[in-house]
């Protein structure tokens, strides 16, 4: 496995860790969050490290730039949600919460996706 397939299988792991954590109880979750947050930002820096060297993407400047810009959208939001969002405010506003994390980790999960389909038999 390449090294994008296994950065993109981290930042799923994390997304559906964070995505079954929101419903734990408040001394549990919280603590969780920060440090998935961290996770996962590691790992997009990771991806964003990987991507220039991966023949794949080297050698295919249009699928190269779609992979940045739909990161980036990934990243902007995840920006937002997460001003948006501190550790008190999740307490403060739970029902928004839980809404606005479904609409994150939906596009997160939309983007490994097709990060994942768009490298299918391309060899690495």
């Amino acid at each position: 496995m390449a090294k994008i397939e296994a950065i993109l299988g981290e930042m799923d792991r994390i997304n559906t860790q964070m995505k079954s954590l929101v419903s734990e109880p408040r001394a549990q979750r919280n603590q969780h969050i920060v440090g998935l947050r961290q996770e996962f930002s590691a790992e997009t820096g990771n991806l964003l490290s990987e991507l220039p060297a991966d023949d794949r993407l080297r050698f295919q400047p249009a699928l190269f730039g779609e992979f940045q810009e739909r990161l980036d959208d990934v990243r902007t939001m995840l920006v937002s949600h997460q001003a948006h969002w501190s550790i008190c405010n999740i307490d403060e506003r739970r029902d928004d919460y839980l809404i606005a994390t479904e609409k994150v980790h939906g596009k997160i999960a939309d983007y490994l996706d097709w990060a994942k389909t768009s490298l299918v038999d391309k060899p690495a």
